[in-house]
């Protein structure tokens, strides 16, 4: 009998309805064992559980259903008038929910629609189901309600959830739901396989609990326990709306201090502060955990060493420019602070950050290059913090510079994870070196890489330079990369209705070479 309610349990699904409203129009009273004789409004043969009670809660006329096991059969009933044992039977009664019912849930949806659309769709959901998901028929209220509270003093918290659901399902009070929810909160809190399921239920539980309380005090009741469900299932920033309409409804010490820790944990508040040291005109930011509001003036906000210096919001961060490499500063971000939701920081927060030197960098400032041949070619190249660099370059020949194009690699800087692919595969190296370059501390440096040396006796062609910090692990900063053209030809082409048309001058000079032989290759490396 327990694997045929475990089968029936995973055929439920919601049925159908005439009318999708907060609770369902109508629920079902499940009872094992029993026929309901008599009243049959129609016979189904070789049907389903599933297709038996659809088909009861589609006609407004049934009023329960018996579904025989043995034979797969079902009988709608006009009337629940009599009970008899019948092993291998599962009967349905069903309880239409009052005009006033729908009217309250209509009422308390709109207190809680942080919780979202989905969840309390979820939650009508739970309510149609849980009728199968805990038969009671067989029992009083009373019963049930006793049993409930006796397994729960004895610490049998599993059985007391069975019984406490059993209670709701003949009820379908506010209070008795909340309590539903609260046991599955402390099943989810054990831990277990089932806790993903306890931490669902629990939330539909506390949904379902407020949408039928009535009074200030037990709604209060229902909205502590929907903020536990909403942090145990991840959604701790939805614990604040609820916490603040219990507030309201009734301030009692426990909802005061449920919203207090909330908002500690949850709430509004500064996450991290960070220095962005690496610019050349730093910042110290902190990171909040909401979105801040957009045209708030935030200085007043902020206390900083020096009025001079300005406070910037830009999405969930606020920096204070002008401040200095080399110094401790203290900032105070002040209590009130709002967010765009309008919710406000609790209590005053104090950062103390160090301003650090900027760290060694290297870049080159341009793309791509032209270095005439026969000349003093060189190239920019623009360091902070550094006195040295280790350079090594590399020449690409013409049938590996389309395989770069296609690679996505030309042209851009070659990272190092990518290194060892582009040696093997694109770039011959060909020469390595140490530069000198000066160092002004904190401030950006230009300077004139020389390389007649290096390019002495080397044939026209496609060539990269890489730059790194010496001493520096390549995978926490990438060296800098340069591509470049050694030619004593400068090319131009324009593009028109008539073809392509393609100029060819001296770069030293700028005169008009003849009779220089052009290939046009497409991005198949084959020749136009």
């Amino acid at each position: 009998m327990r694997q045929l309610l475990a089968a029936l349990l995973l055929l439920i699904v919601p049925a159908a309805v005439t009318a999708q409203g907060e609770i369902p129009d109508r629920r079902i009273v499940l009872t094992r064992d029993v026929d309901f004789p008599g009243g049959d409004l129609q016979s189904l043969f070789d049907t389903t559980y599933q297709a038996c009670e659809r088909a009861c809660l589609a006609q407004t006329a049934c009023k329960g259903f018996t579904f025989n096991t043995r034979s797969n059969a079902c009988f709608p009933k006009s009337a629940v008038t009599d009970r008899v044992p019948y092993v291998g039977a599962w009967s349905g009664e069903v309880f239409a929910a009052t005009d006033a019912a729908k009217r309250l849930a209509s009422l308390r949806a709109t207190d809680i629609g942080f919780v979202g659309a989905t969840t309390l769709s979820q939650a009508r959901e739970a309510a149609q189901r849980i009728g199968a998901l805990h038969p009671s028929g067989q029992w009083t209220l009373d019963q049930m309600l006793t049993a409930a509270t006796e397994r729960r003093a004895t610490g049998d918290v599993l059985n007391a959830m069975r019984w406490m659901g059993a209670a709701v399902t003949q009820s379908d009070a506010g209070a008795h739901w909340t309590e539903y929810a609260r046991l599955a909160l402390d099943l989810a809190a054990n831990g277990g396989d089932d806790q993903s399921e306890m931490r669902d239920r629990a939330l539909a539980g506390a949904v379902n609990g407020y949408l039928r309380s009535d009074g200030d005090a037990e709604r209060a009741t229902a909205l502590v326990v929907l903020a536990d469900a909403l942090e145990a299932n991840g959604r701790g920033s939805d614990m604040i709306p609820a916490l603040r309409l219990a507030e309201r409804l009734s301030p009692r010490a426990d909802v005061i201090a449920a919203l207090e820790r909330a908002r500690d944990i949850h709430g509004f508040r500064l996450i991290e502060s960070r220095v962005e040291n690496d610019l050349a005109d730093p910042r110290i930011c902190a990171d909040f955990s909401e979105p801040l509001a957009k045209g708030v003036d935030y200085a007043p906000f902020v206390r900083v060493p020096d009025l001079t210096m300005a406070v910037e919001a830009a999405g969930n961060s606020l920096c204070i420019a002008g401040v200095e490499h080399g110094r401790r500063y203290q900032v105070t971000f002040r209590a009130g602070l709002p967010a765009a939701s309008g919710e406000t920081t609790l209590r005053e927060v104090t950062q103390t950050q160090y301003v650090r030197d900027r760290s060694p960098q290297v870049a080159f400032p341009g793309r791509a290059y032209v270095l005439p041949r026969g000349s003093d070619p060189a190239l920019p190249v623009e360091t902070v913090n550094l006195t040295a660099l280790d350079l090594e370059l590399f020449a690409v020949s013409d049938r590996n510079a389309v395989q770069a194009m296609r690679d996505g690699l030309f042209g851009r800087n070659i990272d190092a994870w990518e290194i060892d692919r582009f040696r093997s595969d694109i770039g011959a190296p060909i020469w390595s070196g140490t530069a000198e370059v000066p160092q002004e501390i904190n401030r950006a440096v230009l300077t004139r890489l020389p390389l007649a040396d290096a390019l002495r006796d080397r044939a026209p062609g496609l060539y990269v330079l890489t730059a790194a910090v010496p001493g520096a692990d390549p995978y926490d900063k990438a060296p800098a990369s340069q591509w470049f053209v050694l030619s004593d030809l400068g090319l131009s082409t324009l593009s028109g209705t008539d073809g392509v048309h393609v100029f060819i001058r001296a770069l030293s000079d700028a005169s008009p070479r003849a009779g220089v032989t052009v290939t046009l290759l497409n991005r198949a490396n084959a020749v136009l």
